[in-house]
Order: structure tokens, then C-alpha cells, then sequence
């Protein structure tokens, strides 16, 4: 665990653009149909006609958005 220690830099000094992990996730997951996809794969979807339709999304849109999500490492196929 890391422990502070001191006074903080000065906030206007330093950017987390691009380094920040809210952002990171965001960027990954800013889509609905991301989001959806995740859920049905929580659920135990693993087709990917099902996903398709459980999200009601079309196959190229559910193929680019597992494409990203397998790319990140949070599907595996």
C-alpha cells in the first residue's frame, strides 16, 4: 500500500491525460453497447449471434465492440 507523505503537488502542475485509470475505463467502456455486451457476458452469454441480439445491436457493431473488449483483456474468446 503507498502512504502520502507531505504536501501534494500542485494539482495545475501535472495532467493525468491518458495516464488516469477512470479515464482508461471510460475509453473502453464510454460505449452502451460495450457496457450492454459486458452484462450479458456477466450473465453467461457466449455467443455471439446472442449478444447480437440480447443488445440489440447489429453484427458488425457486436463484433468491433468484442474485438475491443478481448484487445483490452476484459473477454477472453
Amino acid at each position: 500500500m503507498t502512504v502520502l507523505e507531505g504536501r501534494l503537488a500542485d494539482r495545475d502542475s501535472w495532467s493525468a491525460v491518458g495516464e488516469c485509470p477512470i479515464e482508461k475505463t471510460m475509453t473502453l467502456l464510454g460505449t452502451k453497447s460495450a457496457m450492454l455486451i459486458m452484462r450479458e457476458a456477466y450473465y453467461g452469454t457466449t455467443r455471439f449471434d446472442d449478444f447480437c441480439r440480447r443488445v440489440g445491436i447489429t453484427k458488425a457493431a457486436a463484433a468491433a465492440r468484442l474485438n475491443d473488449l478481448v484487445e483490452a483483456g476484459l473477454l477472453v474468446r
